[in-house]
């Protein structure tokens, strides 16, 4: 399901733990005519109930393959399921007409590279399976950058271990640190290839460790309003042929 071009660009942010999604994201929409951040799907939220709801008859569907893998998915896993059967529907709503860019701090490539890492994988949510890359082309046509953060690994780690929010790997040794950022930075690149291979979104990749959020804030309002312009003019010529 594409969204229409003259709604706000869909941006994921994306990038392995430390890497400063967050920090971005909250500098990105303190522009408060460029973005606005995307809410995530919330279970114990009534409007968010008619997602959950519309997904039922495919994760029944999954849910046979699942049983018979003996590989069930935990709480947390069957939301992002859900978020990426039905959330595509939600960025078509008209929710704010007045910015540039509606923002996602863990969407979809965030679903999905989370999913693949997982051992043993859920039956149907591995890459190279149908659900898989059906799953992918959709979100490929629903967003129109990705935002790619990253960093060397030793500041990955130091940047985990210093703040004060918690995490799996914070506290650990560097080697557990070091494979851990590995293991799901791989996850990321394959779900980012994949999207590319569809044509998809525009892929803006930064090193946090050489840039800051506010640099990378501005250079990322310069592409992607290149990036609407180029689609207005197509829009217009399209309509005048």
């Amino acid at each position: 399901m594409s969204v229409p071009r003259s709604s706000p660009a869909n941006i994921e942010i994306a990038g392995v733990a430390g890497a400063g999604k967050s920090t971005l994201a909250r500098v990105l929409c303190s522009e408060r005519e460029f973005g606005k951040l995307d809410d995530t799907l919330r279970l114990r939220e009534p409007s968010h109930l008619k997602y959950v709801a519309r997904s039922i008859p495919r994760l029944a569907g999954l849910a046979k393959r699942w049983v018979a893998a003996g590989s069930l998915p935990s709480l947390t896993e069957l939301k992002l399921l859900v978020y990426l059967m039905e959330w595509d529907s939600r960025l078509t709503e008209p929710r704010y007409p007045d910015a540039k860019a509606t923002v996602l701090d863990q969407g979809p490539v965030y679903a999905l590279a989370r999913l693949g890492h997982r051992d043993p994988p859920i039956a149907g949510t591995e890459p190279h399976t149908d659900w898989w890359r059906k799953t992918v082309d959709t979100w490929a046509g629903c967003l129109d950058a990705i935002i790619w953060l990253d960093a060397p690994n030793r500041v990955l780690a130091q940047r985990v271990n210093d703040r004060s929010q918690e995490h799996e790997i914070k506290g650990t040794g560097e080697a557990e640190v070091m494979a851990f950022v590995d293991r799901y930075r791989a996850s990321y690149e394959e779900v980012l290839a994949a999207m590319d291979r569809t044509g998809g979104p525009l892929i803006l990749r930064y090193d946090t460790s050489r840039m800051s959020s506010a640099d990378v804030a501005l250079d990322t309002i310069r592409k992607v309003a290149r990036l609407q312009s180029r689609s207005r003019r197509r829009t217009s010529e399209g309509g005048l042929q």
